[in-house]
């Protein structure tokens, strides 16, 4: 296929498809650790990918590709402790997803992305100490999900991402001193959750695993949803 894509550059699907192999499998690498490989894989596939935003300007999906290959590159970088290069990733993922909302207003996936970028970016300021400009992020992804979860009631996702940013914001909150604050981000988070669970919605491995939820695992109705969920 790299070879078909570098024998037709002026075809896209070839390019497109070597691209979408290469973030794919270095999300893979970061899986299972490999991370060094990760690094070189989402390289080699943002590097197709920007030129195929370049070159085909007016295809959207190009874009959104490469949004979401910085916002991963951002989030390995976040791991492996190099925050400057992480926040520049992040910041070029939501500069990407917040043109791509504006262009396509009713495209709600582009809305829901662009709020999970700044989800991203809140939670790397944090880990930078900037909690100002933190909850910042956190409140505007915040609005962004709320007007999701109220035009879509149906869509599951969105109400569990609304939870999660609600949990993260009552974690910083907690952090920073503002006890009443965080819990009222905290008891809009369960009762999200408590809402999901009743319409028989709520993904048992969402409250085991997603790390987002930590603190809030400590809340004895969380316990009990968590319970309700074995």
């Amino acid at each position: 296929m790299e070879a078909l894509a570098a024998a037709s550059p002026a075809t896209p699907p070839y390019r497109e498809k070597v691209s979408r192999a290469q973030l794919a499998l270095a999300r893979l690498h970061v899986s299972t650790g490999r991370l060094q490989e990760a690094d070189a894989g989402f390289r080699k596939g943002l590097e197709v990918t920007e030129k195929l935003a370049v070159d085909f300007p007016t295809r959207a999906e190009y874009r959104e590709q490469l949004a979401n290959g910085y916002a991963n590159l951002g989030q390995l970088f976040r791991m492996t402790g190099r925050l400057a290069e992480s926040e520049q990733m992040l910041h070029k993922a939501l500069a990407l997803m917040q043109q791509l909302a504006a262009d396509f207003p009713t495209v709600p996936n582009y809305r829901l992305t662009m709020a999970t970028s700044q989800i991203q970016l809140g939670q790397l300021l944090v880990a930078l100490g900037r909690n100002a400009e933190a909850e910042a992020a956190y409140r505007q992804g915040l609005k962004s999900i709320e007007s999701l979860a109220a035009e879509f009631p149906a869509v599951t996702a969105y109400h569990l991402e609304l939870a999660r940013a609600f949990a993260l914001l009552a974690r910083l909150h907690t952090d920073t001193g503002k006890p009443a604050e965080a819990e009222r981000a905290e008891e809009a988070a369960l009762h999200i959750l408590q809402s999901l669970k009743s319409t028989g919605t709520l993904p048992a491995q969402i409250l085991k695993k997603d790390p987002a939820f930590e603190r809030l695992r400590k809340n004895p109705e969380f316990q009990k949803l968590h319970e309700d969920k074995k």
